[in-house]
């Protein structure tokens, strides 16, 4: 067996762009994961004055979070074009979430619920959307095999498929 030095290893991340961004990207898209959380719990232990309530706002959210982020490759092939289909979800995201300040659980709570949706739907998708399009192709080929896969999972999208090896995350061009 071949063994790669950990330096080589972090090196030969460090150099791949495509990864270094999805990596970024996923932590951003964790830290504002992680603030809507905390917003949404004090929202309802301060405001609505009733903390269980963020128990049913995170049951409901949960469907349509997963089928938000199953939407994006209906509107991907709609629009043949990622950053379009991202700034949608994003622009619908936005307006589903301001769209939620007219309301409150206490006085309208199937308007406040739907619009809760809506923004989580949205918000999945648009994730999913900036998780494919930051992680693009490469424009080169590479000149030789970044390493000799031992055992792998292909991935496929239209223009490209991302490899995992047990010693490095492959991007590519498909040819």
């Amino acid at each position: 067996k071949e063994k790669t030095s950990l330096k080589l290893q972090l090196t030969s991340v460090a150099k791949n762009r495509p990864y270094i961004i999805a990596v970024v990207g996923q932590f951003l898209f964790g830290i504002t994961l992680y603030g809507r959380n905390a917003d949404a719990l004090y929202y309802f232990t301060y405001v609505e004055g009733n903390q269980t309530l963020f128990s049913t706002y995170s049951l409901f959210i949960i469907i349509p979070s997963i089928i938000g982020a199953a939407c994006f490759p209906v509107v991907f092939r709609l629009t043949n074009n990622k950053g379009r289909s991202a700034s949608i979800f994003a622009l619908l995201t936005g307006i589903s979430m301001f769209s939620m300040y007219f309301f409150t659980v206490g006085q309208s709570p199937v308007p406040f619920y739907l619009f809760s949706c809506l923004a989580q739907f949205f918000f999945s998708g648009f994730n999913t959307a900036t998780i494919i399009v930051s992680v693009r192709p490469l424009k080169v080929r590479p000149k030789a095999p970044v390493s000799v896969p031992i055992k792998s999972t292909e991935i496929g999208w239209p223009s490209f498929k991302v490899e995992l090896t047990s010693r490095a995350l492959v991007i590519f061009e498909e040819l």
